[in-house]
């Protein structure tokens, strides 16, 4: 059986992605190239910096 902690670290790892990605979109739509491909960038990059922040906010909680 899978443990209550990694269930935990998925969705908080997947809450933080959503959150970067989403003030990443934020950010990118407000700058003045609003073209899909900056869009999705910024996107990504909000995610991969959520991932990040993720792991390591779970490292220091165990």
């Amino acid at each position: 059986m899978v443990n209550k902690s990694s269930i935990k670290f998925v969705f908080r790892l997947l809450f933080w992605v959503a959150f970067f990605s989403f003030i990443g979109a934020l950010l990118s739509s407000k700058s003045i190239e609003t073209e899909e491909n900056v869009l999705l960038a910024y996107s990504l990059a909000g995610g991969a910096i959520g991932g990040v922040l993720a792991i390591i906010f779970n490292s220091r909680s165990k």
